[in-house]
This record gives C-alpha cells, sequence and structure tokens, in this order.
C-alpha cells in the first residue's frame, strides 16, 4: 500500500500554491490536533498474538536524516522498481526534496525499537478543495496484511473530523473537504483497501484510455473522500 512522492509531482502542478510560510503554518496547526490522536498505540494481531504499534507524530522540520533514510528505504523497497520504470533511476533526488515540503506532518511507526512505517500528510489546495493529502502510506512487508493499514486511514477520518470542529483551526484556515491521494494503477491490493474504504478516482485524476481493441491504463489514479 502507498501513496507516491513521484505521482505527487504531478499533483502540484494542479495545487493552489500557498506561500512556503503559510504551508508550515498551516502543518503546524495541523500538528498540534494529529497529536491527540496517538496517545495510546495501535493493537494488531501478528503471528496469532496482539502487539502494538507506537505512532509518533512529527514534524518536517523535526525529522531527523535518520529517519528521512528510513523512509525514504522504505519507499525504495515497497516501490522502487516502479518508481524507476515509471520516473527513470533519479527518482530518489527528487523524493528528498519532497520529503522535506513545508508543512507535512510525518506519523512514524514502530513496534518496540523496530521501524515499521510511516505515514505523511499534509493540509492543501487540490482542485480547487481544500484536503488532507496522503503523501505517503509506507508499512514494511512483514506487518501488512494486519489490518495496520485500514487503522491508519480511519484515523485519518479522525482527523479531519477534528480539524472541521476546531474552530481555531477552520476559522484561520478553512475546513477541509475531504482527503486525496494518489496510487499506482498497477497496485491492485492499494486500490481495493482504498475503494473499501470510500474513496473514488477524482474527475481531475488521469483516465483509461479505451482504444478499439484493448484499454491502456495510465501509470497512476487520483483518489478522493468527501468528508460530508
Amino acid at each position: 500500500m502507498d501513496w507516491i512522492y513521484g505521482i505527487v509531482q504531478f499533483v502540484k502542478s494542479r495545487l493552489h500554491e500557498m506561500p512556503e510560510d503559510q504551508e508550515q503554518i498551516e502543518g503546524d496547526a495541523l500538528y498540534k490536533i494529529v497529536q491527540r490522536c496517538f496517545d495510546e498505540p495501535l493493537s494488531v494481531e501478528k503471528d496469532l498474538k496482539t502487539i502494538e504499534i507506537k505512532v509518533s507524530p512529527i514534524l518536517v522540520d523535526n525529522l531527523t536524516n535518520i529517519q528521512r533514510r528510513q523512509c525514504l528505504s522504505l519507499v525504495d523497497k515497497n516501490l522502487g522498481d516502479t518508481m524507476n520504470r515509471v520516473y527513470g533511476k533519479d527518482w530518489k533526488l527528487d523524493k528528498v526534496e519532497e520529503m522535506r515540503d513545508p508543512g507535512l506532518v510525518y506519523l512514524l511507526l514502530h513496534h518496540d525499537t523496530e521501524f515499521v512505517g510511516f505515514v505523511s500528510i499534509k493540509a492543501v489546495e487540490d482542485n480547487e478543495f481544500h484536503v488532507l493529502y496522503i503523501y505517503e502510506l509506507q508499512i514494511v512487508k512483514n506487518y501488512r496484511r494486519m489490518g495496520l493499514g485500514s487503522k491508519l486511514l480511519g484515523i485519518l477520518d479522525q482527523i479531519v473530523g477534528l480539524v472541521n470542529s476546531d474552530p481555531v483551526y477552520t476559522t484561520r484556515f478553512g475546513k477541509l473537504e475531504g482527503l486525496s491521494l494518489t496510487v499506482f494503477s498497477s497496485n491492485e491490493g492499494a486500490k481495493k483497501l482504498y475503494f473499501s474504504k470510500g474513496y473514488e478516482i477524482a474527475s481531475h485524476s488521469p483516465a483509461v484510455r479505451h482504444l478499439r481493441n484493448r484499454k491502456i491504463q495510465p501509470d497512476y489514479f487520483i483518489l478522493v473522500k468527501k468528508s460530508f
């Protein structure tokens, strides 16, 4: 399951650009709300045992080089072949730059001391909608298929609800109209999960092309989930 950097570059071309300091200011406000959601670890089943996954929110400015390398390495393990095919062998250079975007909030996932994944999110203007954009959701292979992705998506729904019920946030930045993400069209497992959670292909997403004898899939889809 993944939400990928390179694709975000296309989406950025469609985003209404905010001044960098404004992005960071809204990111700071989002971070304060996100912190309320992770007082307790997430419980999931692994090898017939209940284990706890600690989720640590962190602002992009406070992400250490070691943490950034861990995140980049996981993207490479999960998506490296596809990224190389779609964006070329130098995709990591752009990825490192994207991982420093002002206003990003990271959720770092650990089981005991083991790094098991991360999520990165940001409030953006996407196609004239103010949304919580999920840049990445990456989980280590051995920790998939145990409900962790579903639980994280549920918490992101809660974050949108908390934002929209916070008058300080909404007065300054407006309400979030939903969530948005990008997913490779070849990632059938991820698409199945997102569709099951209420995500739909956005009207501004690249579309399947229907030729006389075949269909041509785009490299990725933009998905949205409205909060109303």
